[in-house]
């Protein structure tokens, strides 16, 4: 049993793996053309997501009980002004990711790239 159980964790994870060697590393603005509303936002959304549980480590370290510094406090909020435009919603970084990603020669630049251009330009203000 312990075999068969053995083969078939080999023969999944080597499945993704050959079918994940055609995929790219990074989803880039051509790719984002292609996406639908629903991808866009399913995949802004996600990335924000990500960005608010860095908030919940924040909280977390402010505590008076906290294993984090506040120098390591400093440089998660540091990190997450980085990766988002404050102030700004799902639907208006789509819009931006939209205009950058039409830019001529843009095709191949890669998103993430991208939102970290457009939260440096944003946050500048």
């Amino acid at each position: 049993m312990k075999y068969v159980t053995a083969l078939i964790l080999l023969l999944l994870l080597s499945s993704g793996r050959l079918f994940a060697q055609d995929l790219p590393l990074g989803v880039n603005c051509e790719m984002w053309r292609l996406f639908t509303e629903a991808h866009k936002i399913a995949f802004v959304g996600g990335y924000q997501s990500a960005l608010l549980s860095v908030r919940g480590i924040i909280a977390l370290a402010e505590q008076s009980t906290s294993p984090f510094t506040a120098e390591q406090v400093r440089i998660i909020e540091t990190v997450r002004h980085l990766m988002w435009p404050q102030g700004h919603r799902v639907g208006s970084v789509i819009l931006e990711l939209n205009v950058f990603c039409d830019k001529v020669g843009s095709a191949d630049k890669p998103l993430f790239g991208a939102m970290l251009q457009i939260a440096a330009e944003k946050n500048k203000k």
